[in-house]
């Protein structure tokens, strides 16, 4: 699994691993471990959200200590404030030499995960980074923004991507893959499926509630201190166009993959997986990426994806 920072990944690798073995879960880069002997998971978070979970984990998580030495923009009793004076760190001008305060970097920071060489899976908290990585960008401010059509043609090579915000029914699809059947609890209408906080997946007769894991562990770490909501809309504004522009459209093209891969197991199985109230909080928490849910995602994503092909090499070379 490519686990990219502060998108469920531990929660995802704990249920992965009820069904498969081994599961790598390393915060690395996509492009090193490519191999036919490897099935890649991938799993996506909105990208909002994903920001604002990087900031208030460097605020108050791991090091937080040596960050805030460093110049880690805290407000005591306003996160909304620290939270806009990190991103406009990032947003007005920031080049390697400006630092990430031994933290995470949010500048397109899940395209990087797919895009970014280098193959060592983790250089958080290092004072510099002189390479790509996981988490860092290299010497080149331009690292910061990986081409577009890269980043959608990994989205669509890798062989099973998912988003935090589907997890239950991502994983539901992923068991699928490798035992050969659909599990009853994952169907709209069952008892296990009443709701998303009931939400739940039986493995090998072990009744585990995927949505629960998630929601607890997600509680549990600093981002439960504020949410988007409470962000001024100047900053998201910021945030969207200055530091998220390639993130918002791989980040679409997740949530189309993993819809339609869920749609043509619901054809397939005669079933209902995505059930109304799930698909309305979907809708409700994604309303403002671009081109996602207003008719034209998939014909932008079918052109995204053309382009990415020409950059292919052909079969016969």
């Amino acid at each position: 699994m490519t686990h990219i920072a502060k998108t469920g990944g531990r929660s995802v690798r704990e249920e992965l691993l009820r069904f498969a073995r081994p599961v790598g879960g390393a915060e690395q880069c996509y492009p090193p471990f490519m191999h036919e002997s490897r099935v890649n998971v991938i799993f996506f978070r909105e990208p909002r959200g994903h920001a604002l979970s990087q900031y208030l984990h460097g605020a108050y998580q791991g090091r937080f200590r040596t960050r805030r030495a460093a110049g880690y923009p805290v407000v005591k009793g306003d996160d909304a404030a620290g939270f806009a004076q990190w991103v406009s760190h990032f947003a007005r001008g920031w080049t390697p030499a400006r630092g990430d305060f031994y933290g995470y970097n949010p500048l397109n920071h899940m395209s990087r995960a797919l895009m970014c060489t280098d193959e060592r899976w983790n250089c958080d908290y290092l004072k510099e980074c002189t390479t790509p990585c996981a988490h860092h960008v290299g010497q080149r401010a331009e690292d910061a923004r990986p081409p577009l059509a890269e980043a959608i043609a990994a989205v669509h090579a890798a062989d099973f991507v998912g988003v935090l915000e589907l997890l239950p029914e991502a994983l539901c699809l992923v068991e699928y893959r490798k035992l050969g059947r659909l599990n009853p609890a994952c169907i709209c209408g069952s008892a296990a499926a009443e709701g998303a906080a009931a939400r739940a997946v039986a493995h090998r007769g072990r009744g585990v509630s995927l949505a629960g894991t998630a929601r607890r562990k997600l509680k549990a770490s600093a981002g439960a201190k504020i949410s988007t909501a409470d962000v001024a809309p100047a900053v998201l504004r910021e945030l969207d166009e200055e530091l998220l522009s390639v993130d918002m459209r791989v980040y679409r093209a997740a949530v189309l993959r993993t819809l339609c891969d869920l749609r043509a197991l619901e054809r397939a199985s005669g079933t209902t997986l995505l059930c109304d109230a799930r698909m309305r909080k979907l809708r409700n928490k994604t309303g403002y990426v671009a081109g996602l849910w207003d008719g034209a995602g998939a014909a932008v994503l079918a052109d995204e994806w053309a382009s990415a092909r020409l950059g292919y090499p052909s079969a016969s070379t």
